[in-house]
């Protein structure tokens, strides 16, 4: 029975020595490694997650903005506004040009050959009266 106790004895000292030379044993934060490379995987995505969950968000908002901003009363007035300014800018620029038009038609009437034979006699009328 000695012999049993010492063999077991043995084998337990030699499993002793084989277990404290385990990586584990030695160097016990690499148990750990493969957890925080995971938890800094996942941190890493929950970050870009809400990262990209704001920017969405960011971008639905400013597209209400502005859809609210083009509903706006005061928005539509202004643009009615400028679309009335511009209107009348038309409006006087072609009453100008029909001015000018009805103008060059007055001075082409004024030098006709008819007009022409009136000239001749107001002349005469001046130069002998």
């Amino acid at each position: 029975m000695a012999t049993a106790m010492s063999n077991r004895l043995a084998y337990n000292r030699e499993r002793l020595a084989k277990l404290s030379q385990s990586v584990i044993f030695r160097q016990p934060e690499r148990l750990y490694d493969g957890y925080l490379q995971k938890i800094d995987q996942l941190q890493l995505r929950l970050k870009q997650g809400i990262r990209d969950a704001y920017g969405q968000g960011a971008n639905q908002l400013q597209g209400l903005r502005h859809r609210l901003e083009a509903m706006s009363p005061l928005h539509r007035i202004e643009r009615y506004q400028d679309r009335l300014l511009q209107d009348k800018r038309i409006l006087t620029n072609r009453m100008e040009q029909v001015l000018k038009e009805q103008k060059n038609q007055g001075a082409k009437l004024i030098r006709s050959p008819l007009d022409a034979r009136y000239q001749s006699d107001y002349c005469a009328w001046l130069c002998h009266g």
